[in-house]
């Protein structure tokens, strides 16, 4: 009896990558960004293009697999918005897994997130044959990666992916624009404790608007807040800094908030010459990069979202297992 293909999910650096289980063979594939029965908005980082999808699963393409550029179908659903409603479309969308990544969903070019908005989907006559995704012969119980690649949680048992004829339509509601930040896993700890000591220094501002606090929202992330409203989060493990504001918005922030400490901390303290070198940083960036002011305001040697200078981020292929 021959088995079926099967998608096997490994374990690496806190990363699932996909292994295709084919004929007795062990295929590597790339990492587990889109996830079956998602809905995903890509933003693009330059132009701001947004696009709207629902992720149906993987099959078995109809030509041959080649051990040396493995490669399977990635099956979208196009989703729009219809007087309020998101529609999914009838036709499917095949894409190439995974040179899909290093193009036209490649997570360098396309800020990545998973929305909760419900999806009207079409009845459809003929279902694609999926392939089952399992790690440890359990199946994913933790929630879907947001806004980045991160890793999947504990697994309990294999479950075949199946795409839902109809889910209830909530109201639309408007996503908040996002910027993302990657940082490189050597730097977290560091860049964490850099962050908190900027909250710090704005401690004694005895003006609340220039005054910023810290909200915790794990054990390992926090907002870092002026009065109600975030100026920006991070957290270690996924690595990433999030705004709401863009690069314009956060230089003002930082250039206000240090203005006012230089008012307040003496000059023979650590903390005035801190505030002062925020603030001139912050007003000698030019550049019109998200990624590039972080690097520059934490003294990055490499950038956390280009891939060939950010070793965790992997796209190279790793020695396939036969």
């Amino acid at each position: 009896m021959t088995n079926l293909p099967t998608i096997e999910l490994e374990d690496d650096q806190d990363r699932d990558y996909m292994v295709l289980c084919y004929e007795g063979q062990r295929l590597d594939l790339e990492e587990f960004i889109y996830q079956p029965q998602n809905l995903y908005q890509l933003t693009h980082q330059a132009t701001k293009e947004k696009k709207l999808f629902w992720v149906v699963g993987y099959e078995m393409p109809s030509v041959e697999i080649v051990k040396d550029d493995v490669q399977i179908n990635l099956l979208l659903r196009a989703v729009k918005n219809s007087r309020g409603k998101l529609m999914a479309s009838s036709e499917l969308t095949v894409y190439d897994f995974p040179a899909c990544l290093d193009d036209v969903l490649s997570p360098d070019d396309w800020a990545i997130a998973v929305l909760n908005d419900k999806v009207i989907f079409p009845r459809v006559e003929k279902k694609p044959t999926l392939l089952t995704i399992h790690k440890n012969d359990k199946p994913i119980t933790k929630p879907p990666i947001d806004l980045s690649r991160t890793s999947l949680g504990q697994l309990t048992k294999p479950v075949p992916v199946q795409t839902p004829d109809v889910i209830p339509v909530m109201e639309e509601r408007s996503q908040p624009e996002v910027n993302v930040f990657w940082v490189r896993r050597d730097d977290a700890q560091r860049v964490a404790r850099i962050l908190l000591k900027w909250v710090e220094i704005s401690a004694q501002n005895p003006s609340e608007h220039l005054r910023w606090s810290i909200e915790t929202l794990s054990s390992t992330g926090f907002n870092v807040m002026r009065k109600q409203e975030t100026i920006f989060s991070f957290d270690v493990t996924t690595r990433q800094i999030i705004s709401p504001l863009n690069l314009k918005q956060i230089k003002e922030e930082i250039k206000s908030m240090t203005t006012e400490a230089l008012k307040t901390h003496p000059e023979s303290l650590d903390s005035h010459e801190l505030a002062r070198h925020l603030f001139l940083r912050s007003v000698s960036f030019t550049e019109a990069s998200f990624s590039g002011f972080w690097m520059h305001m934490l003294s990055l040697k490499k950038e956390g979202n280009d891939l060939k200078s950010n070793p965790t981020i992997r796209r190279t292929r790793r020695i396939p297992k036969f």
